[in-house]
């Protein structure tokens, strides 16, 4: 049978509906509970390749039957799809951002900004990777998914417009083959890219999570399928055990894979993209069957709860504490989705022409509807002012990482000074402080038998704190220090007498390099009879982190090592 068949068969394919309601059921349990469900955002996959699948599919319909693209008509289709959702999301967290933690107006201007324009994706390739940002969440972040996914209907059809151009000049072949074709190689040169990143996954792990060249991957396969139907010619029967295989490995590589797990970018994403491939294209063969209108219902929420739960899963626990504020979370972004599609999308696109209930259309200004969206982005003007005005320059736990590390830049300037006294034997003026202005006499703190703490930017906080409550110890921290760095440290420290008897590794979190090498090295620099203790890193979205791996492998092999669990 003619993949031509299912247009006249089916308006709808039978099934897409229960996928998107799973996508966004792993997704939102993954963000609600990221412990439960480590890799939910495989989820994320499956909407793209629906999203991928769809979208070619009908252009390609367009095709056979107009010979062209109205490139117009299509983009027009997916603004008023996509804008009213995005435009009533960034209110919403402009308007809530004001009401919690300065913090989450750091740079609020730039994330609207990019939110707007569809880049949130490189805007956290940008920003997203520093340590301070996975305690402070970007509001917007999650719409890299509808960044890219616009990207893709950008680049897409400019693609097929050009292939339909070429191919008027000089047929090759069919033009759904030409396409097939062409859709497999930009997903295979995708997955390529996402191979090739794991080669240094601590330092490329934003970028092959969020940019468009490793992600398109996805949506290319939902075009490769879309492509490979309009040709088919053999078929074959609708399979269950296909349906229940599918979502089932799909539920398991979420419980299994997380988002720093090397075998996720390796194998987890095209296993993800391949089952949802297999899904649609089972679907598609299954005929004369209609979905219960409830399931319809939830399918058309996804793209609403997708875009409304975020802000309100950030923000309303921090000014409600406790399970009641993730419950006012979630009723919220209910209330939110209906208001969207009964209210707001009407407004917007300028169809609301079948009120609800509980408004009358006497109740809407003459012209009202027309003007509309500009109105909404002038609304989005002025709060972003209101909130950039109101927000800090930096959040505040940066602020006290980069106050410390200056006191500790001041404390390392001090001693200097004092070696040179030392060795050309005169009196170096420097003002008569020995102190980084908490009472700490840095030249006297590390003495027989003392602490010497080495750590990255989660000790640089708290420095201070440990040094004056914990008699004896010295603390160098340092913001985004990798485990590599370790070595070197210690022989500073060794040269500048500053090196206790007890050392504490707090690195490991941070490497580009092989952790258990830079461990070793560290092992090797410390003089004999010293002790170490390995704090293991901490990360809540790996249950066993690669550094604490290194240091229990090492602590076993070394007698004068001990583990200190996080």
């Amino acid at each position: 049978m003619d993949g031509r068949a299912i247009d006249q068969e089916n308006k709808f394919i039978y099934g897409l509906n229960s996928m998107r309601i799973f996508a966004i059921g792993i997704i939102l349990v993954y963000h609600f509970m990221p412990d439960l469900v480590p890799g939910g955002f495989f989820g994320v996959n499956m909407f793209f390749v629906i999203s991928g699948f769809l979208m070619t599919y009908h252009v390609l319909k367009e095709i056979d039957a107009t010979g062209g693209i109205s490139l117009k008509k299509f983009y027009e289709k997916r603004f008023l799809r996509i804008f009213p959702g995005v435009s009533l999301l960034i209110i919403l967290g402009l308007v809530l951002v004001n009401f919690v933690s300065g913090d989450y107006r750091v740079d609020i201007d730039k994330q609207v900004t990019a939110t707007f324009s569809f880049f949130t994706n490189w805007y956290e390739i940008a920003t997203g990777g520093s340590y301070e940002s996975q305690f402070i969440h970007h509001i917007f972040v999650h719409t890299w998914f509808l960044a890219v996914e616009i990207h893709f209907y950008i680049i897409w059809s400019l693609i097929l417009v050009a292939l339909i151009k070429m191919n008027k000049k000089k047929q090759f072949m069919e033009f759904s083959q030409l396409a097939l074709l062409v859709a497999l190689c930009l997903a295979m040169l995708s997955y390529f890219l996402l191979f090739v990143g794991n080669f240094h996954l601590a330092k490329n792990i934003s970028w092959l999570y969020f940019s468009d060249f490793t992600r398109l991957s996805s949506l290319f396969t939902g075009a490769v399928l879309a492509c490979y139907l309009r040709n088919e010619r053999k078929p074959f029967k609708h399979s269950k055990v296909i349906t229940i295989l599918g979502y089932g490995l799909i539920l398991l590589m979420a419980l299994l894979f997380g988002y720093e797990i090397r075998l996720t970018y390796i194998v987890g994403f095209f296993l993800a993209d391949f089952i949802a491939a297999m899904l649609v294209l089972n679907y598609t063969k299954l005929k004369g069957k209609s979905e219960a209108k409830l399931l319809k219902t939830l399918s058309e929420a996804s793209y609403g709860a997708y875009l409304f739960h975020w802000p309100l899963l950030v923000m309303i626990p921090t000014i409600i504490s406790g399970i009641l504020g993730y419950i006012i979370a979630v009723v919220l972004t209910i209330l939110l989705v209906i208001f969207n599609s009964k209210i707001w999308e009407p407004i917007i696109t300028g169809r609301f022409t079948s009120a609800p209930k509980i408004v009358h259309m006497d109740m809407v200004p003459k012209g009202a509807l027309s003007v509309a969206p500009l109105v909404s982005v002038g609304l989005i003007v002025i709060l972003t002012a209101i909130s950039s005005f109101r927000a800090p320059s930096m959040i505040s736990l940066k602020q006290s990482i980069w106050e410390n590390a200056v006191k500790q830049d001041i404390e390392k300037i001090q001693s200097d000074f004092g070696q040179l006294e030392n060795q050309i034997g005169i009196n170096v003026e420097t003002g008569g402080v020995i102190d980084n202005g908490d009472g700490l006499n840095i030249d006297k703190i590390v003495e027989a038998g003392g602490v010497t703490v080495i750590g990255d930017s989660v000790l640089v906080g708290p420095r201070d704190y440990i040094m004056t409550h914990i008699p004896n110890t010295f603390v160098d921290a340092e913001g985004f220090r990798l485990a590599e760095h370790g070595e070197r440290v210690i022989e500073q420290l060794k040269e500048n007498g500053k090196l206790g008897e007890y050392v504490v590794i707090a690195l490991g979190n941070n490497a580009v390099t092989d952790r258990e090498t830079a461990l070793v090295n560290m092992i090797k620099a410390v003089p004999k009879k010293t002790r170490l203790i390995f704090v293991t890193p901490y990360d809540e979205r790996i249950p066993d982190h690669d550094g604490g791996i290194a240091m229990k492998k090492l602590a076993k092999k070394y007698n004068f090592i001990t583990i200190m669990d996080w």
